[in-house]
């Protein structure tokens, strides 16, 4: 009986393949051109130490905030957030362990720099998934 009724069932109706399905929703210009931000993030990784800014860090840590901002920018845009997975859950809790965890830490600063790393892959992360 249940296999009637996934056999009959629109494509629409079966739960979570609305998100991946491609080509299902159209991007405005702001929202294209965070998407191409995020395609040139993906491919400058590899490359990361090749191109270094003095008192900055590297080119990839400039395309990912220019990449986060767009992002941010086009969420704003169109209104709404998407809603996070099981994933982004168990992600946002280890950010926010490792953040606290400062508070107890034997080397806090290094501490700081990394939990501000993990800030930064969740939110590229949340761009991606």
């Amino acid at each position: 009986m249940t296999e009637q009724r996934y056999l009959s069932a629109s494509p629409e109706q079966w739960s979570g393949t609305s998100r991946s399905l491609g080509g299902a929703e159209e991007f405005s210009v702001l929202g294209k051109l965070a998407f191409a931000s995020l395609w040139l993030l993906v491919f400058a990784m590899p490359w990361e130490d090749a191109i270094t800014i003095s008192d900055f860090g590297t080119s990839v840590r400039l395309i990912g905030m220019v990449t986060v901002g767009l992002g941010v920018l086009a969420m704003i845009e169109r209104g709404k957030v998407r809603r996070p997975s099981p994933g982004h859950i168990v992600m946002a809790l280890f950010v926010l362990l490792a953040a606290v965890s400062y508070v107890w830490s034997l080397y806090p600063e290094g501490t700081l720099v990394q939990s501000f790393s993990y800030v930064q892959l969740f939110a590229i992360v949340w761009l991606i998934c």
